[in-house]
């Protein structure tokens, strides 16, 4: 990891190829770029969509103060998730994810004493304002493990070509069953 006000790097690597992210607090992260160590490269972050909403107990409606919201994230090699890739909620259970990435958006939402939930079926643009959506967690009973509740069928897909390829089933879901 570099930090540069001006933006500007310089890595000495041994010869090879290696992939390169770029991001920053608020920004969607720029493109992975595969390059050879003796070649410039431009990495070019932008402004990323902003997904906007609230979380609230599925039980009795009251917003969840502190609740985790988490993008779902591809490539980083591996790094570790790019610094905007989550946020936590208001006092009223607001929040903003900012500096999400053009493309399909999942995201992971949890609090404590509640079921964490995936919510996904959204799609990102640069620019673009997504929400509000309001998320209800389900509180767990007393003595309960959490278990991960999902929306959707529960595989993760990328693109083939002109097919979709499913790349994982999620244990328990209803793909798996």
């Amino acid at each position: 990891s570099f930090v540069s006000a001006t933006g500007a790097f310089e890595l000495r690597l041994p010869p090879g190829s290696y992939e390169l992210l770029a991001d920053a607090p608020g920004w969607a992260p720029a493109q992975a770029t595969t390059a050879a160590p003796s070649h410039d490269v431009v990495l070019v972050t932008s402004e990323g969509a902003t997904l906007s909403g609230r979380v609230v107990s599925a039980g009795d409606g009251k917003p969840l103060p502190y609740a985790r919201i988490v993008r779902e994230a591809l490539g980083g090699g591996a790094s570790a998730q790019p610094s905007n890739a989550g946020t936590v909620t208001r006092d009223d259970g607001t929040f903003e994810l900012r500096g999400i990435p053009p493309g399909p958006l999942s995201i992971t939402v949890g609090a404590g004493e509640f079921h964490p939930r995936i919510e996904s079926g959204m799609t990102a643009a640069d620019g673009a304002e997504l929400g509000p959506i309001t998320i209800a967690l389900t509180p767990l009973a007393p003595g309960e493990d959490p278990t991960l509740e999902l929306v959707g069928i529960g595989v993760g897909l990328t693109v083939d070509g002109d097919a979709l390829k499913v790349t994982m089933v999620v244990p328990g879901s209803g793909a798996q069953a």
